[in-house]
């Protein structure tokens, strides 16, 4: 019987999901103040600007973006031609 693998977004939201719970149960001292907490809004943008222009050149080409789906062609441009898998 195969296994069924989860997904690696599936990760992404369970830690999320354990990150807003441990907030409010047990949250710290803040360490950071005023607008320097949003710091991270335009790296968090620009990431999934990046996943979103990966996954429209994998629909363009036709193969299958799901890491364990039969893949139909090996995609070199865009993001790709920087990195191997810029999704992850």
């Amino acid at each position: 019987m195969q296994r069924k693998r989860f997904l690696p977004p599936t990760y992404l939201v369970w830690g999320l999901i354990l990150m807003g719970v441990l907030h409010f149960l047990a949250s710290g001292p803040r360490i950071i103040f005023g607008w320097w907490r949003f710091l991270g809004v335009p790296v968090a943008v620009t990431g999934f600007m990046l996943a979103v222009w990966a996954d429209s050149i994998f629909k363009r080409i036709g193969t299958e973006i799901k890491p364990f789906q039969e893949s139909q062609a090996v995609v070199v441009q865009g993001p790709f031609g920087f990195t191997r898998h810029p999704m992850y």
